[in-house]
């Protein structure tokens, strides 16, 4: 009776293990898919991680396997961390260590959490009925996440990113973020690699048209709807804008500080006030030249707001 126990707790301990590694190689994916917008390393992966969530059914292992994807994504996606700490904001390296660190740490928690949470909540049944509407779950579950991570971790990209971002790289599968934003991207990859990983993992294979169909008909919709822009747009007639775009082309092992501060900030007015003389409608700055956070009142931004008074300058 007891040798027969521990066959079974093995036989339980290693099919956990070799789940595990699927959700640690869909959470690779899902880096991939986010580094190179590639929204075809997206659909494998999540297909990936579906497939082996059906086969794990405790909680502990649920809330494990979130643990693990966040854990895996966060540490391949925020890798840049430790050279970025120690060498721009000279904080060294077991500082950015520790950021790095931290922030797998904050992911996997959330992961785990929002797996147990689709666990508590899913249909228990195994009919059709439960399916599609467990699919359609998993995806809303995916997307409300994903917005309340935005949310709470507005000022923090790197914990707040998006599975939606992937479908960039294809025009008419982005598209419908027209509508939803990328939340409802990232609510199509969920959905349909649900049902992919569903048909897979049960072999029922006269049920792959559904995944399909939905796949399909959100192609298909990118496709009028980018048709539709591009129509209205070539019937339009456009005044030309003149821009500016100033760049402070620092190095970027430059240490905003008391020491150079002044003088930096000196430069970039002046480069401002070198933009204002070509008489542009629109001045462009460049994303990380300003080094602070800053509100609408900053003195700074008053300094550029005086250059271009009375002209017809957006900065």
């Amino acid at each position: 009776m007891l040798g027969a126990y521990s066959k079974v707790s093995y036989s339980l301990v290693s099919a956990s293990k070799m789940e595990f590694c699927l959700v640690a190689l869909a959470a690779a994916l899902t880096s991939l898919s986010l580094i190179y917008i590639s929204y075809i390393f997206a659909w494998f992966a999540f297909s990936i991680l579906f497939f082996a969530l059906f086969r794990l059914q405790k909680g502990r292992q649920v809330f494990c396997s979130g643990f693990i994807f966040g854990a895996v994504s966060s540490t391949l996606l925020n890798f840049w961390m430790v050279p970025a700490v120690q060498y721009y904001a000279k904080g060294g390296i077991l500082l950015g260590i520790a950021c790095w660190w931290v922030s797998a740490l904050i992911l996997a928690l959330v992961y785990g959490w929002q797996f147990v949470l689709f666990a508590k909540l899913q249909f228990a049944s195994s009919s059709k009925y439960a399916l599609v509407a467990n699919a359609f779950l998993m995806a809303s579950l995916w997307a409300l996440v994903e917005w309340l991570r935005a949310e709470i971790f507005s000022g923090m990209p790197w914990l707040n990113y998006s599975i939606g971002v992937s479908q960039a790289s294809n025009l008419f599968l982005l598209q419908p973020a027209a509508i939803g934003s990328v939340y409802l991207l990232s609510f199509m990859v969920i959905l349909t690699a649900y049902l992919l990983a569903y048909v897979i993992s049960k072999k029922q294979w006269k049920w792959l048209l559904v995944p399909f169909t939905i796949f399909l008909s959100y192609f298909l919709a990118g496709i009028l709807m980018y048709r539709n822009v591009t129509e209205s747009i070539s019937n339009q007639q456009f005044s030309k804008i003149r821009t500016a775009l100033v760049l402070a082309s620092l190095p970027p092992e430059t240490v905003w500080d008391e020491n150079n501060g002044n003088a930096l900030v000196h430069n970039l007015l002046n480069l401002n006030q070198e933009a204002v003389q070509t008489n542009p409608d629109l001045i462009l700055w460049s994303e990380t030249i300003i080094p602070w956070t800053y509100t609408p009142h900053d003195d700074f931004l008053k300094a550029l707001a005086k250059t271009t008074s009375g002209k017809k300058i957006t900065p």
